[in-house]
């Protein structure tokens, strides 16, 4: 049985914000603090410090957090401005922009990947979506 909660804030504990699995949420999260989901999100992450997604976790939409673990499936891009693992179980549906990433064998990405020490992974983000604007013709 799933639980199904509609909500707009995070609840926290220990200044941690767990999602537990057969948990369904809908809404975004601001988070000060790490962010650790074993159920589904249905919305954006925005985690100051980490976030862990496990195995049976799943996010349907956008991540932004200095440093990520991600073992489940995500729907959305992901923006990592420091330290990304991807391990063996996790499924990406989104691109990707983080200045440091580590895969493991059996990890999918389907999107665009940009990656680097250099990168500003926000100004890179706004910069990409300015590339994906296709121009249109007349018809004729």
């Amino acid at each position: 049985m799933s639980t199904h909660i509609s909500m707009n804030k995070e609840v926290a504990i220990n200044n941690i914000t767990f999602i537990q699995k057969g948990t369904q949420i809908k809404g975004n999260i601001e988070s000060t603090g790490k962010v650790h989901i074993s159920g589904s999100l249905i919305g954006n992450i925005n985690a100051k410090t980490h976030l862990v997604l496990n195995q049976e976790g799943k996010v349907d939409g956008d991540i932004i957090t200095p440093r990520s673990e991600i073992s489940g499936e995500v729907h959305g891009n992901l923006r990592i401005s420091d330290l990304l693992v991807l391990k063996s179980t996790a499924r990406i549906f989104g691109s990707v922009y983080s200045k440091f990433l580590v895969t493991e064998e059996g990890s999918q990405v389907n999107g665009s990947m940009l990656t680097g020490k250099d990168i500003d992974v926000m100004k890179e983000h706004h910069s990409q979506e300015k590339h994906l604007t296709i121009p249109q013709r007349k018809a004729g």
